[in-house]
């Protein structure tokens, strides 16, 4: 439904692996890169925002926006999520 503007999106559990995903990836791990060590051991309310950077393929910038997943009842970190972000797309949509 994002029409584009989210290039990725997905979610890891406590141990930096995918348990959902928008696309098909070759690594299954996050648990080693910075969307996951700057969230998850941050606690419930950890976040991250990715430096923009530029796709060549696509011929657009984008950048990830992390956060941490909390349970609802206890409040304990149970994982992180990544949404990418279409800077380009999102550019365009707020554009006059």
């Amino acid at each position: 439904h994002s029409i584009g503007l989210f290039t990725e999106i997905f979610i890891v559990n406590a141990n930096g692996l995918n348990v959902g995903q928008s696309n098909i990836t070759s690594d299954y791990w996050q648990g080693d890169e910075a969307k996951f060590t700057k969230t998850f051991p941050a606690g419930p309310n950890g976040l991250f925002v990715d430096a923009a950077e530029f796709h060549e393929d696509s011929r657009t910038h984008r950048a990830q926006v992390n956060f941490t997943i909390a349970d609802p009842e206890s409040g304990a970190a149970i994982g992180a999520a990544t949404f990418e972000i279409n800077l380009t797309e999102l550019q365009r949509r707020l554009a006059p």
